[in-house]
């Protein structure tokens, strides 16, 4: 099987009271969320919103979308070069430093930058990123320095933490992990200073020093495959995994102390793809099968219900009151509250 099939098949203790929610009540349908055109009928696997108006999703085909409205409507803008250099791939990972100047990384190891918003894409030197493995996230603290996490292009043990100290002009592994890194997440409000790296087979990285150092933390799903984290605080975040073996049972997972160690607070079924919260009390994660799972305590009771049928791969928040889907099939979805 080729590497890029591979690719895209694999796409403190808890609250008493989040454990007693764990198989969650029978899902509802929601008339919350609002369908929102994207023009695309190319899967949306990554989202980001910079403020308040402007936000990119990217996802398979090299598809790369914008708004400027929150969400409400979308535009095309040039696809992104992530599998050899051609268009055929899936983005996993993009981080914008504004509204014109940003990168895309994704499928085999090509990492894009834009500086138009998306216009157009130059490649980047990735020759030094592991050649076994495919880039599954990228994250930049500031101008000069980002981060992209691999994993092992067949779903081994194994992947790596690589860091561009120019811009993104040249990248160059700093760590080797012990499973694929499919999240890199630096906390809001800590300088770019205190960080995460979460993935295969449960793997947990921290940092506090702006990447220079990685130390292997803990979780207690070495089985599940983490794939989005949002933190509320400098101490206090969360994630979603999903078991490795495919879409059957998700989890929420909670850390209390930046990272260092994540605990199970919620058991989905079927699993979940994304998360992200409001900047306030809400919490929300989507998944497959339109679950969409909430806390609006900060993750101190969780609620289920569905927005459509299909798989939500992502959900951003644009502003505290508007949160929006990216799924499968160009789907999108948005909600104001």
């Amino acid at each position: 099987m080729s590497k890029h099939l591979i690719s895209l098949a694999i796409f403190a203790l808890a609250f008493a009271s989040c454990r007693n929610n764990s198989t969650g009540p029978t899902n509802t349908n929601s008339g919350d969320w609002t369908v929102s055109s994207s023009g695309t009928s190319s899967s949306l696997v990554v989202g980001e919103f910079i403020n308040s108006t402007t936000g990119f999703v990217s996802g398979t085909n090299g598809t790369f979308l914008a708004t400027t409205d929150a969400g409400n409507t979308w535009s095309m803008r040039s696809p992104a070069p992530v599998f050899s250099g051609s268009v055929t791939g899936t983005i996993y990972g993009i981080s914008f430093l504004d509204a014109t100047t940003g990168f895309a990384a994704g499928d085999q190891r090509d990492i894009s930058k834009t500086i138009d918003g998306g216009m157009t894409w130059q490649p980047m030197d990735a020759s030094n990123v592991p050649q076994s493995d495919l880039i599954r996230s990228i994250y930049f603290t500031n101008r000069t320095t980002g981060f992209v996490g691999t994993s092992d292009a067949y779903g081994n043990a194994s992947g790596s933490i690589c860091q561009t100290k120019d811009g993104g002009q040249t990248w160059n592994p700093i760590l080797t992990t012990n499973g694929g890194i499919y999240n890199i997440n630096f906390i809001p409000g800590t300088n770019g200073q205190d960080g995460v790296a979460l993935g295969r087979f449960g793997v947990a990285y921290w940092t506090n020093d702006g990447g220079t150092t990685w130390t292997a933390g803990t979780s207690d799903q070495p089985n599940a495959l983490i794939v989005r984290s949002t933190f509320l605080s400098a101490a206090q975040g969360y994630a979603v995994a999903q078991d490795i073996s495919g879409s059957a049972h998700g989890y929420i997972l909670r850390t209390i102390d930046a990272g260092r160690t994540w605990s199970t607070v919620y058991t989905s079924s079927p699993a979940l793809d994304g998360i992200d919260n409001d900047g306030n009390q809400t919490i929300t994660a989507a998944g497959y099968s339109g679950l969409v799972v909430e806390s609006t305590d900060a993750g101190g009771t969780w609620n289920s219900t569905t927005a459509g049928s299909g798989r939500w791969i992502d959900v951003r928040y644009a502003t505290q009151h508007r949160a929006v889907l990216f799924g499968d099939n160009g789907a999108i979805d948005v909600r104001d509250k």
